[in-house]
């Protein structure tokens, strides 16, 4: 087993119910977004640098993994320039309104967040997102081949 697929096997034991992983799957996102917004409010290039250095760790753990997030973090830094004037306010909203959901889902589930065992978890959280949208639809994005 590799250890992408082992990750998002031991993350997934705290995300065993229905609403906790829908709120998980909305809040992950923008918390997401408003950390490289954050970020940028302090220096883009920071923001570049950080987000190279978080896309070889995806990359490392799988070439799929590093093509998705890839994608989803460059987006994000398209979205973070058009917003420049505002990020800082908007950064912070979404910060806070993430984690107020994301603890709300752990207090759903009953479980604390996969983080407190694991650092590496939130890394994790975004490919949990895109693992269980793709897995709606019957498709294995992550196997051990990619």
């Amino acid at each position: 087993m590799s250890v992408l697929a082992k990750l998002l096997q031991s993350y997934s034991k705290n995300h065993q119910n229905p609403t906790n992983e829908f709120i998980h799957i909305v809040a992950i996102p923008i918390i997401l977004f408003s950390i490289v917004g954050g970020i940028s409010a302090i220096n883009m290039s920071l923001t570049y640098f950080t987000v190279g250095i978080v896309f070889f760790y995806y990359l490392k753990l799988s070439k799929m993994a590093g093509l998705v997030m890839f994608s989803w973090l460059g987006i994000y830094l398209v979205l973070v320039e058009l917003l420049k004037p505002y990020i800082v306010e908007i950064s912070v909203f979404l910060f806070i309104f993430g984690w107020a959901l994301q603890f709300f889902g752990h207090y759903i589930e009953g479980e604390k967040p996969s983080f407190f065992d694991d650092l590496r978890h939130f890394l994790i959280g975004p490919l949990f997102v895109v693992y269980k949208l793709f897995e709606k639809f019957g498709i294995k994005i992550f196997t051990d081949n990619n």
